[in-house]
């Protein structure tokens, strides 16, 4: 009798683990879209037809995901937005969604944004060495809020389940780089 549960039990166990073998991990909404997605060390780039379309550095003891490149206004549609691959390549890193707290932009060369920090360092007289911090509610918040990487940091925390609690409570853009034409941008979420 004990010899027949033993058999039983190792034939349960042999099937359970074969099954966990065999089965495949589930695909993501960037797999499913055509997207494919790189990484080398902190380093991720998502690519979509071999052209790049967002290359990011994840940092997970800062909790920082820097935007590196944001090429999505020249993605095919039907298409991710921008807030759904950062959320998407951030829990691919293997961090919880809700431990993100800043999303910072590297070399904004996107006219909007460079208008929309330009207005703001104007609002609040402060010229690019200088380094400008806004909360809600401050001097150059509205002007900032027209960025497309606010507004979609916003949509993040919006639609991103684990980030829903959570909003845009700062932006900084640090002095210019002496020499650069380019400005950087943090957003604070909490």
């Amino acid at each position: 009798m004990r010899l027949l549960r033993l058999i039983y039990l190792l034939a349960i166990w042999c099937i359970t683990v074969s099954s966990a073998i065999i089965e495949e991990p589930p695909e993501d909404a960037l797999e499913e879209m055509g997207y494919d997605v790189e990484n080398s060390g902190r380093v991720w780039k998502v690519r979509r037809n071999g052209v790049i379309v967002d290359k990011f550095e994840i940092d997970h003891y800062s909790y920082q995901l820097t935007i590196k490149d944001a090429w999505n206004e020249m993605d095919t549609s039907p298409r991710l937005r921008l807030h759904q691959i950062m959320a998407l390549v951030w829990e691919r890193s293997g961090a919880a969604i809700s431990q993100l707290s800043v999303v910072r932009v590297e070399r904004i060369d996107n006219d909007e944004t460079k208008d929309a920090i330009q207005e703001a360092r104007q609002a609040a007289n402060v010229g690019s060495s200088e380094s400008l911090t806004v909360g809600p509610g401050e001097t150059g918040w509205a002007e900032l809020k027209a960025s497309p990487f606010f507004r979609s940091v916003a949509s993040m925390c919006r639609t991103t389940p684990g980030l829903s609690a959570k909003e845009v409570e700062l932006m900084t853009v640090p002095s210019r780089s002496r020499g650069s034409s380019l400005d950087n941008m943090m957003i604070h979420i909490q």
